[in-house]
């Protein structure tokens, strides 16, 4: 499925700001997108199998969404701009498919040209935790 919008509104929207300078990710995944969750917890092992399992942070369950999106080509470049741009380094915001408004980092993407001059975007956004 391609999604196509007017990418002259989607790029002014694209770089909204929290008046901190954390923007926002405007765009929506396809569906499928899975959310994977790694509770953080250390583990001390003693003999006869018993363990002691602790948090190891104050913020343990960080979300992990693998996210696609099938764009046509202005829109994808679009998004390509937005992660270039935030390096794999800088927060930003994006509303979950749970609709929850949470701060992310996308530290890998691949795209692939599609037929039709479409491209297919896939990534992994993790949730960070800072002030």
């Amino acid at each position: 499925m391609i999604i196509t919008s007017d990418s002259s509104a989607l790029a002014s929207s694209t770089f909204t700001s929290d008046g901190y300078g954390t923007e926002t990710f405007v765009w929506f995944p396809d569906v499928g997108s899975s959310l994977s969750i790694k509770p953080a917890v250390e583990t001390t092992k003693f003999g006869d199998g018993y363990e002691l399992r602790t948090s190891s942070s104050i913020n343990t369950m960080p979300d992990k969404w693998s996210l696609t999106f099938t764009r046509a080509s202005a829109e994808a470049k679009l998004i390509l701009d937005f992660l270039k741009t935030h390096g794999g380094k800088t927060a930003f915001f994006w509303v979950t498919p749970h609709e929850e408004a949470k701060k992310f980092v996308c530290r890998e993407w691949s795209a692939t040209r599609m037929n039709g001059g479409s491209m297919a975007i896939t990534c992994s956004f993790e949730e960070m935790f800072e002030a």
